[in-house]
């Protein structure tokens, strides 16, 4: 496939509904926004430990997703886990420490 089929693909997934995985990979910037807003209001001091800090945080940003990414496809509650799953163990790679 050349570079201009691929950069034409590409382009034209960003203004479609997410139909996989390997599309909300490629756009984890969305998933770090989401984090960003949350991240300034939500302190670990305030949980009892940083594990149900790391759990609100996921719960919150899964809520948010879902309700501006997903909210209007025709998105199957299996396909949701698939994305909520990658959702969560990428927040938690990226902010477990």
């Amino acid at each position: 496939m050349s570079l201009k089929k691929i950069i034409r693909k590409l382009l034209k997934e960003e203004f479609t509904d997410f139909k996989n995985v390997n599309q909300l990979k490629r756009r984890t910037h969305l998933i770090d926004k989401s984090i960003g807003k949350f991240i300034k209001h939500l302190h670990p001091e305030y949980f009892e430990t940083k594990q149900k800090y790391l759990d609100k945080l996921i719960e919150l940003v899964l809520r948010d997703l879902h309700g501006t990414l997903f909210a209007y496809s025709d998105l199957k509650d299996e396909e949701w886990d698939v994305f909520k799953e990658f959702i969560t163990s990428y927040i938690t790679a990226k902010y477990q420490k």
